[in-house]
């Protein structure tokens, strides 16, 4: 059997911190608090997107897609389809150009 001593210490404070560096529960509302809307709300570009179940699981997830590249066009159609409010560029990856197609940064 063991006896644990009455001053051991406890990982409280390790779990608030990392309650709050995750965003939920007990530092949510201070981090939400000075971050604006966009700032909240992650986003993503996708290279090699195909008929866009990438796309579609970052969308579910609460990401904001602003981009989607593929080159085939019967994907490219099946993607437009599915997320038809996300940007699609249909071409080979190899001409893109984040200045030229004008590709929104993505991260946070």
């Amino acid at each position: 059997m063991t006896v644990i001593p009455a001053q051991t210490p406890t990982l409280e404070p390790a779990r608030r911190a990392m309650v709050e560096l995750r965003g939920t529960r007990m530092g949510e509302e201070r981090i939400a608090s000075r971050m604006s809307a966009d700032e909240r709300q992650l986003t993503a570009g996708c290279l090699f997107s195909g008929v866009g179940g990438l796309a579609s699981g970052l969308d579910s997830a609460g990401f904001a897609v602003r981009w989607a590249s593929d080159n085939d066009a019967y994907a490219a159609a099946a993607f437009r389809h599915r997320l038809p409010n996300t940007r699609f560029i249909e071409k080979d990856v190899r001409e893109l150009s984040a200045s030229a197609d004008q590709l929104a940064g993505v991260g946070r």
